[in-house]
């Protein structure tokens, strides 16, 4: 059985449609059932959730402990309003989708644990305004963004102003603030303890538009990386923020082939750097990561340079492709994945994690 679990509501009621119509249809092609569970569901003596099981529609009913919990949380354990349950649940069974480090420590134990060239782009902890004033001068432009997910959200984009001042880009609004409003500003994020700052990277088109690339990947039936998707996210005009609403978003090979005669090598590229990064992400945790993103720019010089993972991509683009192919990857990997785990004594899993495929 494959058993969806969120620790706020349950997964029927909030994921999007698409994806639980999926995940449905490609259970039952496997001949299993799918259910839906909260941590409120669950009964730890008795080693029994009471879940809602879909069998032409959702009831409920009382199943054992299975071996696998597909984890669809909003927050994590610590955050929730349960966090010991679910801190207990992680310990009891086993979870498919987890958390991976933000950024800025993701960055430094891929770079701590291989070579990759220029592909990331040099990255240092926002801690006060001299650090900041020294980069600022060595790169001209810089970005501050928070290392935590921020959908575009909290980004500044800052350089010296043409005679007195500094430029700061706000949500795509430029202002000009002086030596001490910048200082303030720069302060007041070093406050918050999770900025970063970067020289600025950036992918333009010849029209002026700013894009950035994303990969989607997901793990098959055997364990092995596939890719999914390959798309542009391109802004409008004037914002170099691409991740914002109102942007388009175009297939990545037919993009690049319009973008640069050399475009299907560069699409080549993206695709094995893509699966050379999803591997080396998955080795640094002892859990298996079912699904990864990456977002990539393409520098002046036609570089690809990484700006980050995510193992929970929200799916916008190709939403019905997309979650169907994601669904026949995952679910025969999660069915997998609950057989390997199945054979081992249910002593023996709590507390365990469990490392799957390649």
């Amino acid at each position: 059985m494959i058993v969806l679990f969120n620790n706020v509501k349950s997964p029927r009621m909030i994921l999007p449609k698409e994806r639980l119509h999926y995940y449905i249809e490609y259970a039952q092609h496997l001949g299993q059932q799918v259910a839906s569970c909260t941590i409120e569901d669950v009964d730890f003596d008795a080693q029994i959730i009471q879940a809602e099981v879909y069998d032409g529609e959702w009831c409920r009913q009382s199943i054992p402990f299975p071996p696998l919990l597909l984890n669809e949380n909003c927050v994590v354990p610590s955050q929730s309003a349960h966090p010991e349950e679910d801190l207990r649940l992680q310990q009891v069974i086993p979870h498919f989708f987890h958390l991976i480090d933000d950024k800025y420590v993701l960055q430094q134990k891929l770079e701590d644990a291989g070579s990759w060239g220029t592909l990331f782009i040099p990255t240092e902890r926002l801690t006060g305004f001299d650090p900041f004033l020294t980069q600022l001068k060595k790169h001209n432009v810089i970005v501050l963004k928070p290392t935590n997910a921020s959908k575009g959200t909290g980004i500044y984009k800052i350089t010296k102003a043409a005679g007195v001042g500094y430029s700061v880009t706000i949500q795509d609004q430029r202002h000009i603030y002086t030596y001490q409003q910048l200082r303030k500003l720069i302060l007041s994020l070093v406050e918050q303890g999770n900025y970063i700052i970067q020289p600025f990277v950036t992918s333009r088109m010849a029209s002026g538009e700013t894009f950035h690339l994303r990969t989607h990947l997901v793990r098959d039936a055997s364990g092995q990386w596939t890719m999914l998707a390959s798309i542009a996210d391109v802004a409008k005009k004037g914002r170099f923020i691409t991740n914002l609403s109102g942007y388009k978003t175009e297939r990545a090979d037919a993009f690049l082939q319009s973008l640069h005669p050399e475009g299907t090598f560069m699409h080549r590229a993206l695709v094995e750097q893509s699966l050379l990064l999803a591997k080396a992400i998955d080795a640094l945790y002892p859990f298996t990561l079912p699904e990864l993103a990456l977002d990539f720019a393409l520098d002046e010089t036609c570089a690809l340079r990484f700006f980050e993972a995510n193992t929970g991509p929200e799916i916008i683009a190709y939403k019905e492709e997309r979650e169907q192919r994601r669904a026949e990857a995952l679910i025969p990997f999660a069915d997998a994945v609950s057989q390997a785990i199945a054979g081992v004594p249910i002593e023996q899993r709590f507390g365990r994690y469990f490392k799957v495929g390649q």
